[in-house]
């Protein structure tokens, strides 16, 4: 399992320009963006790394990351989140929800686990006190289909049961906005 830096763009942007430009503009040989992840907001500097692995992973592969796990619900992860539903790369997420897995920082990290052949949903486990030990690798009753997903809005990852309820209170009640 790797931990890529995190880093916030402006910090990054301060300390070296060149390589948040290069983030920012790199292209392709055919022009389109090399980089999603780093085109909605303010991004992080593990964006990239996610994204660049998943681009190298072979059919066969795997990797892991123990990153943030915020890119879910803000809007500097819009990127990355486009990506991974195009490509269903995201095969496991182990969230440890507001459980501080860091002791020299304070940031809201899952173990997430990607494959090269594409997955039709993504598994969830949930570690809210830090303790995996008893994460059951192989259930399926928290999964998630990728269909389920909205491609502009946050995925919110959560038990099935829980899940579903939402949808279900989304669908037959008005939002605050909505008045």
């Amino acid at each position: 399992i790797g931990n890529p830096p995190y880093v916030k763009l402006q910090h990054f942007r301060m300390i070296q320009p060149d390589m948040a430009e290069y983030l920012l503009n790199a292209r392709r040989d055919d022009g389109s963006i090399l980089y999603e992840s780093a085109q909605t907001g303010n991004f992080d500097l593990y964006l990239p790394f996610i994204e660049r692995g998943i681009e190298l992973l072979n059919p066969k592969g795997r990797m892991g990351f123990i990153a943030p796990n915020v890119w879910l619900v803000n809007e500097y992860g819009k990127g990355l989140r486009k990506k991974i539903k195009r490509s269903r790369a995201l095969d496991r997420w182990i969230d440890f929800k507001s459980f501080q897995v860091f002791e020299e920082a304070i940031t809201y990290t899952a173990l997430q686990f990607y494959k090269g052949e594409t997955s039709e949903s993504v598994k969830c486990f949930f570690a809210p006190n830090g303790e995996i030990a008893g994460v059951e690798l192989q259930k399926t009753e928290d999964e998630i289909a990728y269909r389920e997903f909205a491609e502009e809005e946050a995925w919110n990852f959560m038990p099935a049961r829980e899940f579903h309820f939402i949808r279900k209170l989304a669908g037959i009640s008005r939002k605050l906005g909505d008045q």
